[in-house]
């Protein structure tokens, strides 16, 4: 038997196909992160800093996407009312899911 052949043997092998897809979903949804429902206080004082963002000036986003929290940093360009987003950098955050703004 070849060194090819006898390597072959011990190859990996997978009993059932999809499993391991399967356990990664799993594993992405029990990592996933819950939503944090803001306050009213909270909401109102997060509309006023939305509202009085100015062109250009350097800010930092905390937003929810897809289960995690991401944070944003850059210049603030415009917003959006339209789409409800809010661009910082070229890149459109969407309104709903921003949680926190700081300005820089």
């Amino acid at each position: 038997m070849s060194r090819q052949n006898r390597a072959k043997q011990f190859a990996p092998f997978s009993a059932l196909s999809g499993l391991d897809a399967a356990i990664a979903r799993k594993e992405a949804e029990y990592y996933r992160k819950q939503r944090i429902t803001l306050s009213e206080d909270a909401e109102a004082d997060l509309d006023r800093k939305l509202r009085s963002l100015v062109r250009g000036e350097k800010v930092c986003l905390r937003y929810y996407f897809d289960g995690e929290y991401h944070d944003i940093s850059g210049e603030y360009v415009r917003t959006d009312t339209v789409y409800g987003a809010i661009t910082i950098d070229r890149t459109p955050v969407r309104i709903c899911d921003i949680v926190a703004v700081k300005v820089l």
